[in-house]
């Protein structure tokens, strides 16, 4: 799993492959992308940092807090 932070705000900016807004470097921040993607054994655990998808995709486990290490909501993505 990839806690990609800021380097990825939403699940959007991977799947089709753009930048963060707030980025001064758009070739940096690509590159960053393309780097989790080679750390992760699978894009679906390539975690955003500010996706509220977030509460769709994981378990919640109290008001507002997910838990992104267990199972997910999409199929086949185990921790």
């Amino acid at each position: 799993m990839v806690l990609a932070s800021d380097n990825m705000y939403l699940y959007e900016n991977l799947d089709k492959h753009v930048p963060i807004a707030a980025t001064l470097d758009r070739e940096s921040n690509l590159r960053a992308q393309d780097r989790m993607k080679t750390l992760a054994t699978d894009p679906r655990l390539i975690i955003p940092g500010h996706d509220p998808l977030e509460f769709e995709r994981f378990p919640t486990i109290a008001p507002g807090i997910v838990e992104i290490s267990g199972e997910s909501k999409v199929a086949g993505t185990q921790k």
